[in-house]
């Protein structure tokens, strides 16, 4: 074992190294849109498993981080359970984007995007899934005012929220939404594009 004498190490590096273990970092972003997936791809990207899919990684419960995590730190790898900033890095990189389709310019869902959201329902109503929480983003394009924009991803996020929980007897306090406009373009090289305007769901964990 190598030690170093803290007096040293300049005071920014120490200061870095702390700020850097303390402050977990942001969640990745989606890797992709889903226009069309199936119960199975959903439950793999969400870390849920799925009645008739695959094994997932189980998220949350202190088992090994999932492959997909980004680990912090290590002061929790050393008990076997994680830190809180770490579990939180690891559950969270279990997002997917999904393409739902509204009717134009308003938070009303489509046939269409009723049948993507059967599917997702079914996954986070699964026994694996029971005490995990869950969050809904809404995501526009640049097309039009920001604020009509921001306003357009949060009456989605809470439609999509809304449909979930009653359709599949979802406890409210599990699912939360938000919307985020144009901010975060999945395209940044064009924020109008399409793949812009999609609802992600973040699984945020087990709860305590």
């Amino acid at each position: 074992m190598v030690k170093v004498k803290l007096s040293s190490v300049p005071v920014s590096a120490v200061l870095a190294l702390v700020l850097a273990a303390a402050v977990p970092a942001l969640p990745a972003a989606a890797d992709e849109v889903l226009s069309n997936p199936t119960q199975c791809e959903i439950s793999t990207k969400l870390g849920i498993q799925a009645s008739g899919c695959p094994a997932a990684a189980s998220v949350g419960n202190g088992d090994e981080p999932p492959t997909r995590g980004l680990t912090v730190g290590n002061s929790g790898a050393l008990s076997g359970v994680p830190s809180p900033q770490t579990q939180a890095i690891q559950t969270q990189n279990y997002r997917a984007a999904f393409k739902i389709n509204f009717k134009f310019g308003s938070a009303q869902l489509t046939d269409d995007a009723k049948l993507i959201l059967g599917r997702i329902g079914a996954v986070l109503s699964a026994a694996d899934a029971r005490d995990m929480s869950f969050k809904i983003v809404g995501h526009t394009d640049s097309v039009g005012a920001a604020d009509a924009n921001q306003r357009l991803s949060e009456n989605r996020a809470m439609a999509v929220r809304e449909y979930l929980v009653q359709t599949f007897q979802l406890n409210a306090d599990r699912v939360s939404a938000e919307g985020l406009g144009s901010r975060q373009p999945f395209n940044s090289g064009n924020s109008k594009a399409a793949e812009n305007r999609r609802v992600e769901v973040i699984n945020l964990g087990r709860r305590p």
